[in-house]
Order: structure tokens, then sequence, then C-alpha cells
């Protein structure tokens, strides 16, 4: 079977390209031959920024999906989106461009982020629009059962929706053993947005350096609120105790999480299955996190990980105290990650259940 996957372009950051990147290492081991059309600007490009070419960009691409559908003329089109406002909008008419050009192609959506106010906001509006969408893929993906139950209600037929996990290259981790002696190290790896919880991780700073001066905090990622955290008054006042390593891959990601003691993500808004909770699990780190997206499913409070509330340093503040003052739990929970993340997110049985859903 020839297989198109649509989604952003291969250098951009995030989980969808990450994941689709990581999954072309076992292409080779395929009978299917998979094929690329990027959708989504090309993100820190120095001309495609421009919000004028960025249009003129996407509607070109437009233009030319439907001469390549009729080139190529794949069996199966996957569709890489998420439900959130910009996603959507631009992903849908991809979808309407392959059922008028590509009428006997299998469309899949994998959906990933889940953003639930704009889900709410179009259900309120009309109802009909996100379930059409939805209805008209032949198979559906996506990361949660929480989702899935969120879509039946909506009236999408649930019996198309298939559940996966996102998946990471465990053997990358494998060899990360679980931290029997304490590092003081607390790591924030994702985007740097407002959204992430970027901002509560900083405000827990100055009481975390009140707690342990040995404390070190480690910022990984870029976004559109870097230069403001780097600006941040807490970050010059204590930029001894703050190291910021930038968007990160390979080796210096998978020493990030070798050397952390715990990882911290705060996000309150729009995910799915967060790749980075995934290589924390596998590096055998506790999770202090917030319930969003997947996560409610992955982490159980007080087993693998603790739970705080969205937008709350005090709630992050104490969970640090409380895994820095409990080494056992640390530990137990640090195994018990490093257990599932072996038997569940190994990339090889993710790409392995996606080729079974293509057969469907």
């Amino acid at each position: 079977m020839k297989i198109l996957k649509l989604h952003e372009h291969k250098t951009n950051p995030g989980g969808i390209v990450s994941l689709q990147n990581d999954l072309k290492s076992f292409y080779t081991q395929s009978n299917n031959r998979y094929f690329y059309f990027r959708t989504g600007k090309i993100v820190n490009h120095p001309v495609l920024s421009n919000p004028l070419v960025r249009f003129i960009d996407l509607a070109f691409s437009y233009l030319l999906y439907p001469f390549y559908l009729l080139y190529l003329r794949p069996d199966v089109i996957e569709i890489n989106s998420s439900l959130v406002k910009k996603s959507f909008y631009r992903d849908r008419v991809y979808l309407k461009l392959t059922k008028i050009f590509s009428r006997k192609s299998k469309t899949i959506l994998f959906n990933h982020g889940w953003n639930d106010d704009f889900k709410n906001q179009l259900c309120g509006q009309n109802n009909s629009v996100l379930k059409d969408f939805y209805n008209a893929f032949d198979k559906i993906i996506l990361l949660a059962n929480y989702f899935k139950l969120e879509l039946g209600e909506i009236g999408v037929d649930t019996s198309k929706i298939r559940i996966i996990t996102t998946g990471i290259n465990y053997k990358d981790f494998e060899n990360l053993n679980v931290k029997k002696k304490f590092s003081n190290r607390l790591l924030f790896l994702s985007r740097v947005e407002p959204e992430k919880g970027i901002y509560q991780f900083l405000e827990a700073i100055p009481t975390l350096l009140k707690f342990n001066k040995d404390f070190i905090f480690d910022i990984a990622g870029d976004g559109e609120a870097l230069e403001s955290v780097k600006n941040h008054e807490i970050s010059k006042n204590f930029k001894d105790h703050i190291v910021f390593h930038g968007y990160v891959l390979g080796k210096e990601k998978i020493d990030l999480f070798k050397n952390a003691a715990i990882y911290i993500f705060p996000s309150y808004h729009g995910e799915g299955c967060p790749v980075s909770v995934l290589e924390a699990m596998a590096a055998g780190l506790p999770v202090i996190y917030t319930e969003v997206g997947a996560l409610k499913e992955l982490l159980k409070d007080g087993e693998n990980g603790i739970l705080i509330p969205p937008q709350d340093s005090k709630s992050l503040i104490e969970a640090v105290i409380q895994l820095h003052n409990g080494p056992d739990l640390r530990i137990k929970m640090g195994n018990t990650n490093k257990e599932i993340a072996e038997k569940e997110f190994d990339l090889k049985k993710i790409f392995t259940e996606l080729e079974q859903i293509y057969k469907l």
C-alpha cells in the first residue's frame, strides 16, 4: 500500500513531527511505501514566518495538493492534526480536497492535540461542524479514551476510533537507571509558552531555593515566551540557578533526563499525549503534572506522579518538596514509570499498531 502522511514540516519542533520522524526508522521493515506532504508553516523560516508569505504558501499548498494526489494515488491518507483552531480549519480544507480528488483512498485522522475550550466553542456555535469533520474519516486515531467519550457525546461514530499512545525510542532510555542518589536538578522540557505552565514553574523558583539552595532549574525548549522568560525578574535574580538549553535533541535531551531528579509538566491547555512526559517516564523520573489530555490515563496521583491544579505554583512547590523529602516514594514512582514506558510506549509497538489500522 501507498501511505501518504500529512503533517507539519519535518524540522518543526513539537510532538507530532517528533513522532513521525521517529517512525521513519521502521519504514524499511514494512511492505508499505510511505510518502509525506507538508501542512502548516515552517517554524523559524526566514521568509515563510512572515504572515503574508505564510498565507500565500498555504494557498499554494492547497493548489498543489490535488495534483499530488492524482499523481501518487495513495491507498491510505493519514492527516495528522489537532483539535485546536488553526489546525482544525487548515486541515478541514485538506480533508475536503482529499474527498474530491482521491475518493478511493482510505482516510485516517491521527488526532494529537486537544483544546477543550475550542471544542466547546465549536459545539456551542454549530455542533455539526465538528461532528461532520470526524465522521468524514474512515478511521480516527486518538490518544486517550477520554477523547473518545468526548467525541461520542457529540455524535461521532465511535466504532471508527482506535486508541493508541504516542511512542518513543525506548532503547535511548533503557540504560538510564532510576535515581537511587538524589539529584538537585528540576527539569522543564516543553515549548516555552504560557499555557505550558512556564510562568508557574518560574514563580516557584524563589521559594524552592529557600528550601534548598542547591536546586538547579533546567528549562529546555523554545517558543513565543522564551525571551520574555529569559528577561523575567526571577530569571535575572536567580540566574546562577537557572539554565536555558533552548530546543534540544538527541544526546543533549537524553542527558537532561539522565541528570534530572524530577520532571515538571504544569501545562494547562491543548494537550494530547505529550512525548516529553513519556520520555521522562522512560528515564525513570517521577512526574509533577496537571490533568490535561491523556495524562489523566497515563499518570496516577501518588503512584507514578503528583497531580497539581493548573496555574498553581504553590502546589508545584509542595509537590517538589514532597518528592525531595521522600526518596522511597521518588524511587517507587520512577520504577513504576520505567516499567510502564518499556511495556507501552516503545515505538516499534506503536508502528505495528498503526500498520494494523491501515489494513482495516
